[in-house]
């Protein structure tokens, strides 16, 4: 129930919006029992578009009203747009759900969201009203609900997309063993840090001598070899040769005499 203060609010606001209808005080006074108990409602005064295109502006209570289903209490948003000669033109009433929600075409509801129920056929002032009409649209509603929640993207079972590969910079790593290439030899050593070996010389082998010197001794070097002697030898080689030559034009002769 709203409070008096909210109550003594809202008659400015109709006293302004109902200026323009046949039955201002009876239709005020509807509304404001009406949404004295029905909190969820708020009148407002916008503009209704009719079937055959024409416009005018009505007074409209928007809002929730409460439905109990299966133990559950619900807030189903409508919209209650009131002739110019309320209340003995019964009102139009719409179902408007959210982004969320959608319609539930039922006994009670179109597809459209208007409601068609008995009490606003046989809608008849002074037994008619608006609080009677809503006490009986939550009822209804509550065994019939007029809409549902839409199924959101969690609840469906969407198909995967997979993207294309993009190219990397980075290699991929085989999936076989047997195709995996073989391990490349680890580069060279530059040779400025690590010089190459050269081969050691080639041994060569000692001279030999017929007759090796004895363990512990050392044999004495020869002596060098001065001008003197070959001089020396060489007058000998030259008398030896002379003395030769000497001795056999001996013979010779002796052999001539025998």
């Amino acid at each position: 129930m709203r409070s008096s203060q909210s109550m003594s609010s809202m008659e400015p606001f109709l006293n302004s919006s109902l200026r323009k209808y046949k039955h201002l005080d009876i239709t005020k006074s509807d509304v404001l029992d009406a949404t004295n108990e029905f909190t969820g409602l708020i009148p407002k005064y916008e503009d209704y578009v009719f079937t055959d295109g024409s416009n005018f502006k009505l007074l409209q209570l928007v809002g929730t009203i409460p439905t109990t289903y299966n133990g559950i209490v619900y807030n189903i948003p409508i919209r209650v747009c009131l002739m110019d000669t309320h209340p003995y033109i019964a009102p139009m009433v719409y179902v408007t759900p959210s982004s969320n929600m959608q319609i539930n075409p039922g006994r009670y509801v179109d597809q459209n969201g208007k409601v068609d129920l008995p009490y606003l056929k046989e809608w008849n002032y002074p037994t008619s009203d608006l609080f009677g009409m809503l006490q009986v649209l939550s009822i209804v509603f509550g065994e019939q609900p007029p809409m549902y929640a839409r199924p959101t993207a969690t609840n469906q079972t969407s198909p995967r997309v997979y993207s294309r590969p993009q190219p990397t910079n980075q290699s991929i790593p085989p999936v076989n063993a047997r195709t995996q290439p073989s391990k490349l030899p680890p580069p060279p050593v530059n040779a400025r840090t690590q010089p190459t070996k050269l081969p050691a010389p080639p041994r060569y082998p000692a001279e030999r001598t017929q007759n090796p010197p004895a363990e512990g001794k050392r044999q004495a070097p020869p002596a060098p070899c001065s001008m003197s002697n070959i001089e020396d030898q060489t007058t000998g080689f030259d008398h030896l040769s002379f003395s030769c030559k000497k001795r056999i034009t001996f013979m010779v002769t002796l052999n001539s005499f025998s």
